[in-house]
C-alpha cells in the first residue's frame, strides 16, 4: 500500500514540474516591419538619418545575440549588438544611413543567437518601398519644381516672373541690369525704376534723379589751327630782294637771271615749301573722335598719342581700351601697338553718379611701309636673292664662254695638224 502510493506522488510531481521545465528552456526573439522607423519624416536624397528597430524577447529565456541592417541586399552598417531580457521591454538598435536615389526597402535579421533561437520565422522584417525626394537646397521643394533647385527659398518668391526665384536670380526685377550692377549704381534691385520718372533704370542716363533722364552732349570743342609761323627776313635778304626786283624791271622779260639771283630765290622757294609741307603733316596725324571727347596724333609708323579734350574731372573714371588688350586709365596716353592692323580705340567714361559714355574711334596701322622693320627685311632679302641669282647667272655665263674658247682652240689645234699632216705627204 505503502509503495503504491509513493509511486503515484513520484508520477504526480513529474507530471506537473515537465511543462514549468519546458517553458524555462525557450530563446524566441523577434521583429517585426512595423518597428522599424527612420529619424526624419521626410526622406530626402542625400540626408544623413537613423535607421532604428525593436528587437523583442518573447521567449522565458534571456538572449544575446546581433542585428543586421540591410538596404535591399546591401548591408548597411556592422551587426549591432543586442542583450534581451525576458519579460521586458523590447530593446532598440539603430545604425546611420545616407538616403539613397530612387526607390528602396529596409530589411532588419537576427542572428548569433545565445542560446539558439527556437524559432526562426520572426527573425526577419522587411519593410516597404520608400521613395525619397530629390531636394538638393533641403527646402521642402522638390527639384523639378523648385525655382532655385541649389539655393533654399521654400517661399518660392519671383518677383519678375521669370524662371529663376529670388534667391538665385542675378536680375531680381528683371530690368536687365544685373544686381551686381545695381549694387555699383545704387539703384534698387526690386524695382524696375528706382526714380520712379516713368524711365527704367537701363535706359535712364540718371536713374537716381527724377528730374533728368537723358545724357546731355558736351559741346565740340573746336581746333583752332596753328597760325603759319612768320618769314622773317634779314636786312640783307631785303636789300637781295630789293636788288632782285630792279634787275627784272630793267632786264628784258627773257633775259636769264645771274647765278647768284636764281641761287637766293630757290633757297627762299624751298624754305616756304618745307614749312608748308610740316604744317600740312602734322595737320593730318592728328585726328578728333567723332564727338569731339578726345584726339588721337600719329607720331610713328605704329606708335599714337591719345588725349582728352574735356577738362579732367577729379571723381570721373577713365578707361582706355585700344583694340589690342592694352587698356589704361589715364587722360594722355602714348600707345605702340605691336603690329599693323585696324584697331577700334575705345575711351569710357564714369562719373560720379556712375553713368557711363563711351566715345570709338578708328586706328590703321599700315603694314606696307617702309617705317615697318618687316618691310625692310623682306627687301633687304629680295635684294639678296636678286644678287644671288645675278652671281649664279654671271658664273654660268662665264663657265659657257671658257668652253665655247676651248672648242676654238682646239679646233684650230685640230686644222694645224691636218695641214701639217697634208705638206708631209
Amino acid at each position: 500500500m505503502l509503495k503504491r502510493f509513493g509511486f503515484f506522488a513520484l508520477s504526480a510531481f513529474f507530471a506537473l514540474s515537465a511543462p514549468a521545465l519546458a517553458h524555462a528552456a525557450t530563446a524566441d526573439l523577434r521583429v517585426v516591419p512595423a518597428d522599424i522607423r527612420f529619424s526624419k519624416s521626410t526622406l530626402i536624397v542625400g540626408d544623413s538619418i537613423r535607421i532604428y528597430t525593436k528587437v523583442q524577447n518573447v521567449g522565458t529565456i534571456d538572449v544575446t545575440g546581433y542585428v543586421t541592417f540591410y538596404q535591399g541586399s546591401s548591408v548597411i552598417e556592422e551587426p549591432q549588438v543586442i542583450s534581451v531580457v525576458a519579460g521586458s521591454d523590447p530593446e532598440e538598435v539603430f545604425v546611420d544611413f545616407i538616403v539613397p536615389e530612387g526607390q528602396f526597402n529596409i530589411r532588419t535579421v537576427i542572428s548569433g543567437t545565445k542560446p539558439a533561437d527556437a524559432n526562426l520565422d520572426n527573425n526577419v522584417a522587411i519593410t516597404g518601398m520608400f521613395t525619397p525626394i530629390p531636394d538638393k537646397d533641403r527646402d521642402g521643394k522638390q527639384d523639378a519644381s523648385d525655382n532655385c533647385p541649389t539655393v533654399a527659398n521654400a517661399d518660392q518668391a519671383n518677383l519678375d516672373g521669370d524662371t529663376f526665384g529670388d534667391a538665385c536670380d542675378d536680375d531680381i526685377d528683371g530690368d536687365g541690369l544685373t544686381n551686381a550692377v545695381e549694387a555699383e549704381l545704387g539703384t534698387n534691385t526690386k524695382a524696375k525704376d528706382t526714380d520712379g520718372d516713368a524711365v527704367n533704370d537701363p535706359q535712364d542716363a540718371y536713374p537716381l534723379d527724377p528730374k533728368r533722364t537723358v545724357i546731355e552732349k558736351p559741346v565740340p570743342v573746336k581746333v583752332v589751327p596753328k597760325p603759319a609761323p612768320e618769314q622773317k627776313t634779314t636786312t640783307q635778304q631785303t636789300a637781295q630782294a630789293e636788288s632782285l626786283a630792279t634787275t627784272n624791271n630793267t632786264a628784258a622779260p627773257d633775259a636769264p637771271l645771274s647765278s647768284t639771283t636764281n641761287t637766293s630765290s630757290s633757297v627762299s622757294v624751298l624754305t616756304v615749301a618745307v614749312d608748308d609741307l610740316s604744317e600740312q603733316s602734322e595737320s593730318s596725324n592728328k585726328n578728333v573722335s567723332p564727338n569731339a571727347i578726345f584726339t588721337y596724333e600719329k607720331i610713328s609708323w605704329n606708335t599714337f598719342v591719345f588725349r582728352l579734350i574735356a577738362p579732367v574731372q577729379e571723381r570721373f573714371v577713365y578707361d582706355w581700351n585700344f583694340g589690342d588688350g592694352v587698356r589704361s586709365s589715364k587722360t594722355e596716353v602714348t600707345h605702340t601697338y605691336a603690329k599693323p592692323g585696324s584697331y577700334t580705340v575705345t575711351l569710357k567714361t564714369t562719373d560720379e553718379r556712375g553713368v557711363i559714355s563711351e566715345e570709338s574711334a578708328q586706328v590703321h596701322i599700315a603694314f606696307f611701309t617702309f617705317s615697318n622693320p618687316l618691310v625692310w627685311l623682306i627687301v633687304s632679302l629680295l635684294g639678296m636673292a636678286l644678287v644671288a641669282a645675278f652671281v649664279v647667272w654671271l658664273k654660268t655665263k662665264t663657265k659657257k664662254n671658257i668652253k665655247k674658247k676651248v672648242k676654238i682652240t682646239e679646233s684650230a689645234e685640230d686644222t694645224e695638224l691636218k695641214k701639217i699632216h697634208v705638206k708631209e705627204e
